[in-house]
């Protein structure tokens, strides 16, 4: 008689979700074996988001049908938050509706009509990537009446509101600025340099996206 030794085989799991919540709709069990671990990855800068639309408008649009002010208002829109989906949607959208009006080029007023409604719908998506603390702090920004806001101001309600130690609240403030809700910029105020905090969107869309989808 032969004997024949089994193989043994460990197996692993690899699940990626963009969205911070797909551990909580785990069942207990497997959720307990998973362990989470945060991926950043980087955003197109705006030249790549150019060549990249560059490309699609070179073999999606005749010749000379897509006006240079047109295009660069999409760059512009796409590169506010790096998501080069958005992009391919405005190219899409803005030639229909330069078709519906029976026109040969796709101009500026087509871009407008075809973003119209979709950046909140955008932002949602990325409003998926934030925990509590995170969007809060989001809505604090973006909810003052103040035009030159300083990290130490929202610090200061932060630590007041929810007890945010000061590490943690510079992990969040990097990582909105990283997903592109807001810039970070480096000014006087007194004696010394401080970081005041720039909002890349109007702030009743990001505070109608918090409300409908945060």
């Amino acid at each position: 008689m032969t004997l024949v030794k089994s193989a043994e085989f460990k197996v692993g799991v690899i699940a990626i979700s963009s969205s911070k919540s797909f551990i909580a709709r785990l069942e207990p069990y497997l959720g307990s074996i998973l362990h989470f671990h945060e991926v950043a990855f980087p955003l197109y800068t705006r030249e790549e988001i150019k060549e990249i639309l560059h490309w699609r408008v070179q073999h999606g649009f005749y010749p000379g049908v897509m006006t240079e002010e047109a295009f660069e208002m999409i760059v512009d829109l796409v590169a506010r938050n790096g998501d080069i989906r958005y992009g391919l949607y405005l190219l899409r959208r803005a030639g229909i509706t330069a078709e519906k009006r029976a026109s040969r080029k796709i101009e500026v007023e087509d871009v407008i009509a075809a973003g119209e409604g979709e950046e909140i719908t955008l932002l949602a998506k990325s409003l998926s990537a934030l925990n509590s603390d995170e969007k809060e702090a989001l809505k604090i920004i973006y909810s003052l009446d103040e035009e030159e806001i300083t990290t130490g101001d929202i610090y200061g309600i932060m630590k007041a509101e929810v007890g945010l130690y000061y590490e943690r609240f510079y992990e969040i403030i990097n990582k909105l600025e990283r997903l592109r809700f807001i810039d970070l910029v480096f000014g006087r105020k007194g004696k010394g340099r401080t970081r005041y905090i720039v909002r890349r969107y109007d702030p009743k869309v990001v505070l109608e996206a918090i409300r409908n989808y945060g």
